[in-house]
């Protein structure tokens, strides 16, 4: 996956201006990560330790196909491990003279900063020893409230507790506490309970990888989308729009009955490809996964048309100037390609390099077997130890056309709470996105989607609120605060949502009709966060309910927007 890494905002002029010097071609490697709170982040490290950055060196690994980066910390504060005087930490990407390689999800450092590590491991080598990739790594930033330096997270963001800033040196004496009770208690399980042994995929497929099949580059073939000339700079570097703030009739509350604050939606993407169709080395066909990578190619293409598929050839390769899906490939084999494995939290990967143009010309998309991979999206929901890989790989052929992470906003690109990953949906920013790198290739379709939940905060969703969790037979109860969006290209005068009651969620099993509500129009690109009042029907049987939402226009296209459900219950009696 990829996001503006800690450097990048810290230096993003920088940054940007060594991109367009690179003179020949340049790299990148996006991650998908397990999240964590700090307590398990404590739990799985090795060490964790207040240090200086004394020294960097930038250099090709052992296999001579990935750039990392050599940092030397001057340890002055050891939390907790063996760690003495100086240690060398490597972490893949970096700039040399005639390549470049920005590693996303992988923390940056200045010589001179002050930083407090979580070590996942000091002996072998990851992609980035900080466990979590980026989410045991804190910052003295140069940013000071009453003299005192504040501290920034492993992406680049002031940490706020309680609605504070945090100095950095209190922040460590906070993590030094923490340290005691964390590592007394047992690590939280990711194994798959017996009873969804059923649903784990068991036949992963994986493609050899065989560095010889090198593939000549496909003939420079920009149309209106991909600019030749060199000052059109927008589409390899990035390109944002805000969407429409929408006022409906009825405005989102909050639980305390408050307006709710219309969220920012903002959408980027950087290293577009450059030719079109983009023509992918799919998964080898067979087995309940092999056909769902193109699935979700079929998805983006339902916006704008850029996708195909060759015949699988059985193998892919880094470097092969060819898009390949390349499947579960095993830390055995990520360490001998590339010096580096997975680490603990990495569930996926998409390498991504570009020419001196800045547009991208090969990605590949990588899924580590080491977790409890399905196909069967909603039983992700309420199972913490399982995975969806459907939404893994929209979320990672979006980065492979080009698309950043949108943390901020209803996205397939955002690190949504694990329960909300249950939903393989592109929302507004995405298509919106999509549509802007390719406009030639967009698809005009009328489409309505729907969402019980709404963004609350980087990269947090809560579900839409309710007005009463006991509801009398025959009266009202109010949904506030879900989203109804217009992700089609035409206006949709008068959009209708079906209510459902329902004993299961995510599931239309046993529903019960409750009627149907109308909002203003929504032109193309905007979207309500908005609220409904409900009447119960006086014969509704007493019980636990979850709200379900329908859209059930026949003119809409796409299915996978038209339901949802509410994550909070109610009991009807």
């Amino acid at each position: 996956m990829r996001t503006v890494s800690t450097m990048e905002r810290r230096l993003t002029q920088m940054i940007y201006l060594c991109a367009l010097l690179c003179l020949f071609s340049a790299q990148s490697l996006v991650a998908a990560v397990v999240p964590m709170d700090r307590e398990e982040v404590i739990q799985r490290s090795e060490a964790i330790f207040v240090a200086t950055v004394a020294k960097k060196n930038v250099r090709w690994n052992d296999q001579g196909n990935m750039i990392v980066t050599d940092y030397v910390f001057t340890s002055s504060d050891v939390l907790f491990g063996n760690i003495k005087g100086e240690v060398t930490l490597t972490f893949a990407g970096g700039q040399l003279a005639e390549e470049g390689q920005s590693v996303s999800e992988v923390p940056e450092y200045f010589v001179g900063e002050r930083v407090l590590l979580m070590v996942e491991d000091t002996r072998n080598p990851l992609l980035s020893p900080v466990t979590g990739m980026y989410q045991g790594s804190y910052v003295a930033s140069q940013i000071e409230e009453n003299g005192a330096a504040l501290v920034l997270d492993g992406e680049g963001h002031l940490v706020v507790e309680k609605g504070e800033k945090v100095p950095f040196d209190a922040f460590v004496e906070r993590v030094r506490r923490e340290i005691p009770e964390a590592k007394a208690k047992p690590l939280p399980r990711r194994e798959v309970p017996a009873d969804l042994e059923h649903l784990v995929l068991r036949d992963l497929p994986v493609q050899a990888y065989d560095p010889d099949s090198v593939y000549e580059l496909t003939p420079d073939a920009r149309d209106a989308d991909h600019p030749a000339s060199a000052e059109d700079l927008a589409g390899p570097l990035s390109l944002g729009a805000r969407r429409i703030n929408g006022v409906d009739s009825q405005m989102g509350l909050d639980q305390h009955g408050r307006q709710a604050d219309l969220p920012t939606h903002e959408w980027s993407y950087s290293h577009r490809a450059k030719n079109v169709p983009i023509v992918f080395n799919p998964l080898p066909s067979g087995g309940l996964i092999g056909s769902h990578d193109q699935y979700q190619m079929s998805y983006w293409n339902t916006y704008a048309d850029i996708f195909r598929v060759m015949s699988s050839t059985g193998s892919w390769a880094w470097k092969n100037n060819r898009y390949d899906i390349a499947g579960f490939v095993n830390n055995a084999t990520m360490i001998s390609q590339f010096g580096s494995g997975w680490g603990s939290s990495t569930l996926a990967v998409c390498w991504l390099r570009w020419d001196s143009s800045g547009f991208s010309i090969e990605a590949d998309i990588a899924m580590n077997p080491a977790f409890s991979w399905t196909v069967n999206d909603y039983d992700t929901y309420s199972n913490s130890s399982l995975y969806n890989a459907d939404r893994t790989l929209l979320h990672e052929i979006g980065h492979a056309w080009g698309l950043n992470h949108q943390f901020n906003a209803l996205s397939v690109m955002n690190y949504a709470p694990h329960k909300y990953r249950a939903y393989t949906v592109l929302s507004g920013d995405d298509t919106m996105a999509v549509r802007a790198a390719f406009s030639s290739k967009s698809v005009s379709r009328t489409d309505l989607g729907v969402a019980l939940y709404y963004a609350n905060g980087y990269q947090n969703y809560s579900d839409s609120t309710l007005s009463a969790t006991f509801v009398p037979k025959g009266s009202t109860v109010t949904i506030s605060n879900f989203m109804l969006e217009n992700v089609g290209t035409t206006t949709i005068s008068s959009p209708q949502v079906r209510w459902y009651l329902v004993p299961n969620i995510n599931s239309w099993g046993s529903a019960r009709y409750v009627g149907a509500t109308t909002h203003s129009s929504l032109s193309s690109n905007s979207y309500w966060l908005t609220s409904r009042t409900l009447t119960i029907p006086a014969s509704t049987p007493t019980g636990w309910y979850y709200i379900g939402a329908w859209i059930g226009m026949s003119s809409d296209s796409v299915g996978n927007n038209n339901s949802s459900w509410c994550g909070r219950r109610i009991y009807v009696y």
